[in-house]
C-alpha cells in the first residue's frame, strides 16, 4: 500500500516471493502501466519495473516504454526475458 502496485519495491517483492518458495533457481517479475490510460496516479503510461534475480541477488530495472498497449507489453516481455538470461549466465 505504501509504494503501490507499480513500483520497484513491488517488482522486487514479487521476484523475492518466487525465490522464497524454493521451487526455482531464478525469477523474473514485471509490473507496469501498459495503457491505454494511466492508473489514476501520476505514473505515466509505459512505466515498467522488471525484477530479475537468483537467491544471490535480485536486480530491479525501471523503463518507460512507448507505443500502443501491445507494443509496451511486448517490449516489457522481451526485456524481462533478456534480463533473466543476463542474470543466469
Amino acid at each position: 500500500a505504501q509504494h503501490g502496485a507499480v513500483s520497484d519495491e513491488t517488482a522486487y517483492e514479487m521476484a523475492a516471493g518466487l525465490l522464497a518458495g524454493g521451487k526455482c533457481d531464478a525469477a523474473v517479475a514485471t509490473t507496469g502501466i501498459a495503457g491505454p490510460s494511466s492508473d489514476g496516479t501520476d505514473k505515466p503510461v509505459g512505466l515498467c519495473y522488471i525484477a530479475a534475480g537468483t537467491n544471490d541477488a535480485i536486480y530491479v530495472y525501471k523503463y518507460i516504454f512507448r507505443g500502443s498497449r501491445r507494443d509496451i507489453t511486448e517490449r516489457a516481455i522481451n526485456q524481462a526475458l533478456f534480463l533473466l538470461c543476463k542474470v543466469i549466465r
